[in-house]
């Protein structure tokens, strides 16, 4: 009923305050002050009392955000068995086939995404060890597969859409060799490719890299279906001199059928950071279960920007640190969060603070704290190399 109460004289100030702007138009333009600050027209006291209701109290702020960390931890760590319901058939049955353990040597008479994913394994080791497979549609879509198998069995669940993110590794030591895990390699042979094309993308910007478009589907073949789940285009880059993405997607930018479908998914996926676009043309959010994606999940970054106004009183420095966090994501909040913690903090703060960044440990591989964005799949090259 308090909460009730507080609303109420919030929506009341607010609305004294809209019509005393509207109909004292001369008292609003007397001087450059009164179009940013309303107080400017009151009393000391009743900007004090203006401030008194407005403002939230610190306890107000540490129970919000406390409650936001257990619905961050409850939404985050029921994700992987909501994907098991929430993900598209193809996407269910895809992650059906590639996590089982082939029953038979006998590639023929395997599912053929069974075939595929062995196949392509194959061709990522002989890759590893310097070899350079012919690059045709067909071995192409087997190590595309390859990857789609290895972000699967990483997260445990169906994916219908996601990033993958490839951290180069040291010497690595086999049973049977020592070499320079050469993720670089992968790259350079799937940049061969002669379906594959330098093209646009809105997918890590900040990086200002060349990126590359590899088309799956042969053209001559009508009944070429691509990697698992529909995809027909792989999007790939190096963002640093260790680090490698691969995105599968539904469609290039070559041809204009192809280029009108592509058009098509990026006006999709703008409309998905959207609330209400979402919910008037029926789209999921970035957050859906089955999607892994360079985004940050709407709960860290609204937990975030809570603790940011108890930290930070400067609304210009505040701004500046949330266009670092748009740009590098998820790392940069850690990054930002442990040097605040080094200042004198209320300890109620600093405690949110600890417990925010030990759940992201704990629902992220802590390892890859250092260079996470937001929700992708980022897998070692060591587990790429024991998956080959």
């Amino acid at each position: 009923m308090a909460q009730v109460v507080k609303y109420i004289i919030r929506l009341s100030v607010l609305a004294t305050l809209f019509a005393h702007y509207t109909l004292h138009p001369a008292d609003a333009t007397s001087s450059p002050l009164t179009a940013v600050n309303p107080l400017y027209w009151y009393s000391p006291m009743q900007k004090k009392i203006f401030k008194l209701i407005m403002k939230k109290t610190l306890e107000d702020h540490i129970q919000n955000i406390a409650r936001l960390l257990d619905t961050m931890r409850n939404i985050l760590s029921t994700q992987q068995t909501l994907a098991h319901s929430c993900a598209s058939a193809e996407a269910q049955e895809a992650y059906q086939i590639l996590t089982q353990t082939p029953y038979d040597d006998d590639l023929e008479r395997m599912h053929p995404l069974t075939s595929q994913y062995l196949r392509g394994q194959a061709l990522v080791q002989q890759i590893f060890q310097g070899e350079n497979p012919s690059q045709t549609y067909e071995t192409v879509n087997d190590v595309v597969t390859y990857l789609y198998t290895l972000a699967t069995r990483e997260v445990n669940h169906p994916l219908d859409d996601f990033t993958l993110v490839v951290i180069d590794g040291e010497l690595i030591t086999t049973p049977t060799q020592s070499f320079q895990v050469p993720i670089k390699k992968l790259f350079l042979w799937l940049k061969q490719s002669p379906s594959c094309y330098p093209r646009i993308s809105t997918h890590f910007p900040h990086f200002k890299i060349q990126q590359f478009g590899l088309d799956l589907s042969n053209p001559q073949l009508r009944s070429a279906s691509g990697a698992p789940t529909k995809k027909l285009h792989l999007l790939f880059g190096q963002l640093t001199e260790t680090t490698f993405f691969f995105k599968p997607e539904g469609h290039g930018l070559r041809g204009a059928r192809h280029f009108l479908l592509h058009s098509g998914g990026y006006i999709i996926s703008r409309i998905r950071k959207i609330s209400l676009l979402r919910s008037l043309f029926k789209v999921a959010s970035d957050d859906h279960p089955s999607f892994r994606n360079e985004v940050i999940p709407q709960i860290i970054m609204k937990i975030f920007k809570e603790l940011l106004a108890l930290i930070e009183r400067s609304a210009s420095q505040r701004n500046a640190i949330m266009k670092r966090i748009r740009h590098h994501g998820i790392s940069e909040m850690i990054t930002t969060l442990n040097l605040y913690s080094t200042q004198e903090l209320n300890p109620s703060v600093a405690q949110l603070i600890t417990t925010f960044t030990t759940s992201l440990q704990l629902i992220y591989n802590d390892t890859t704290l250092s260079c996470r964005i937001g929700h992708e799949i980022i897998c070692t090259a060591e587990k790429m190399v024991s998956n080959s």
